[in-house]
């Protein structure tokens, strides 16, 4: 095991569902649920959502 070239650049995905009230709810996380009742968007800006 002698790997020296560990890639940790890993983009960052940001999950936002919309949830009833329409509000976004940013959720990181790395494996993508799809719910019929919610709308899973991928980005990779991190931006505040209000």
């Amino acid at each position: 095991m002698s790997n020296e070239t560990t890639e940790e650049e890993s983009p960052i995905f940001v999950i936002c569902e919309t949830l009833v009230n329409g509000k976004l709810r940013e959720i990181e996380g790395k494996e993508i649920t799809v719910k019929p009742n919610k709308i899973l968007v991928l980005t990779t800006s991190v931006e505040d959502v209000e």
